[in-house]
């Protein structure tokens, strides 16, 4: 009996267990995903059971750390949805391949300047950004550190912020002369921060934004 593994829950299943691909797209006439996880349906990593939670924390592949999952990237094809290393080791390991595959490094770049000319805007407001980040340096800032600090709160709306989907603003923007530092940083929700945008904190109170 001709067996084939489920994309979705990882199962090893007969071959009749998948629905036909009409498509023909595939070698063996079948789907990936079994008649179970086809039937649960759903985006994401969706088993027979459910939907099955992010874990609180990971250990890093690399290091060997246990790490709150907010320090892990995602990555859809997951099992659990994250990366095996955690953030610091994955940009480790991304720039020692960069310094050992410059014209790989080139090429891509390349294809991408080529394929998607919105880039170009984005480019010239990132280097602004680093520009006045370079300007206004203090000291590094890690942002897990501020989760901690802040105790898991918003600054702007004062509600809990999740650990795997959290940002750090600046209090007084660095186009309006702030610092980078932890004095001048704040736990916010990704939507509270776009709605600051460049605001001073007195500016907010009068236009209604926040608490």
């Amino acid at each position: 009996m001709k067996m084939k593994t489920c994309s979705r829950c990882r199962v090893e299943k007969p071959l009749d267990e998948f629905h036909r691909e009409t498509a023909r797209v595939h070698l063996d006439g079948r789907q990936n995903n079994c008649k179970q996880c086809a039937k649960a349906g759903g985006r994401g990593r969706t088993y027979i059971g459910g939907r099955v939670p992010p874990p609180l924390t990971k250990v890093c592949s690399k290091c060997g750390t246990e790490k709150p999952i907010a320090a892990f990237h995602r990555k859809t094809n997951a099992k659990d949805g994250y990366r095996n290393e955690c953030g610091p080791c994955r940009v480790v390991a991304v720039k020692e391949w960069q310094r050992a595959n410059p014209e790989r490094v080139k090429e891509i770049n390349s294809r991408r300047r080529a394929t998607d000319s919105s880039r170009a805007y984005h480019r010239v407001a990132t280097s602004a950004y680093r520009a006045r980040k370079a300007n206004a340096f203090v000291e590094d800032v890690d942002h897990w550190t501020v989760y901690e600090r802040d105790g898991g709160i918003c600054a702007i709306c004062c509600k809990s912020v999740p650990p795997s989907r959290y940002g750090v603003d600046h209090r007084i923007p660095l186009s309006r002369g702030g610092e980078h530092s932890y004095a001048n940083v704040q736990l916010v929700h990704p939507r509270c921060n776009s709605r600051k945008w460049a605001f001073l904190p007195e500016d907010m109170v009068g236009l209604g934004i926040g608490a």
